[in-house]
């Protein structure tokens, strides 16, 4: 479907700690090579709050700013699901 279904998973002789310092640099790479090759981080399903920081970086701004325009149109106060992709 064009999407990303993926969830890095720690390799179990890692230490947290060591995991914590590399997997953004993991996201990184894999959610630009998604945008990369036309594809999307987030689907039918949403965003999901794990995923929130990066869809700036991986959808069109005139994408997004659609997308915040709608959310305001339909949810003017702010109410339905706050926070889920627009702070």
């Amino acid at each position: 479907d064009g999407n990303l279904h993926a969830t890095p998973v720690m390799p179990p002789e890692w230490e947290l700690s060591q995991w914590e310092r590399i997997l953004p640099a993991i996201l990184h790479d894999l959610y630009q090579a998604c945008k990369d090759l036309g594809g999307r981080i987030s689907g039918e399903h949403g965003i999901g709050h794990k995923r929130k920081q990066y869809l700036a970086e991986t959808v069109d701004p005139g994408f997004l700013n659609m997308m915040r325009a709608i959310k305001t149109a339909l949810d003017p106060n702010g109410i339905l699901n706050p926070g889920k992709i627009f702070d």
